[in-house]
């Protein structure tokens, strides 16, 4: 899990760390509707998928009680957090959102095409071989337990109380994390033609400072 502790609460998101890189056939990727071989050959023969892990803020605020000293005066260090997260997400090359309720399966792979919304896009469907899709959930599980999320974007409410474990009592600021994990595909050219997006939210960690 990437290190809490080099991010600030005020601070821009940070950068994703890679943890998992290898190669694809082309045989295990459909990309852009085209179904012959030959046509594949000739656009791209390996892919690149890479594993990624960061951590998403999801919930913030400062300490509204600092007196003029900048000292708490209270010492209460106990906060709700809320959120609703989006628990999966999907884009093809890397801005296009994809239809409601992918990846769509049939006998041989899990297809991810444009939304309605976006149909007159140049981006086409991105299929991946069912072995493919099904090595990204184990890479994912060896980290921890993982329920699959029922469509582009599945939403959870999180509602959970976190307290400051030390005996200081006083903070500035608060922020609540969890982990994503991001899998990109990548063609040979250095394009992005899918990205498929995790988050864990039984993964939540907590930030004061």
């Amino acid at each position: 899990m990437p290190d809490l502790d080099s991010l600030s609460v005020g601070s821009p998101p940070a950068v994703a760390v890679v943890v998992g890189r290898w190669y694809v056939p082309f045989l295990f990727v459909k990309a852009d509707g085209r179904r012959r071989i030959n046509d594949q050959v000739r656009k791209c023969m390996f892919y690149k998928m890479t594993m990624e892990q960061s951590l998403e803020k999801i919930y913030s605020r400062e300490n509204t009680h600092l007196d003029g000293t900048g000292s708490s005066s209270t010492k209460a260090a106990e906060i709700d957090v809320t959120a609703t997260v989006r628990r999966f997400t999907a884009l093809l090359g890397g801005t296009t959102v994809v239809q409601p309720g992918c990846p769509q399966t049939d006998s041989v792979a899990m297809w991810f095409r444009p939304a309605a919304a976006v149909a007159g896009t140049t981006v086409g469907g991105v299929g991946l071989d069912t072995v493919l899709w099904e090595r990204m959930k184990w890479e994912m599980e060896r980290g921890g337990r993982w329920v699959a999320a029922d469509g582009n974007g599945d939403e959870e409410r999180i509602e959970r109380t976190e307290r400051r474990n030390d005996s200081l009592g006083h903070w500035t600021k608060f922020g609540s994390y969890l982990l994503v994990e991001r899998f990109v595909l990548w063609r040979m050219d250095g394009t992005v033609a899918l990205t498929c997006e995790f988050r864990h939210t039984d993964k939540i960690r907590a930030k004061w400072e």
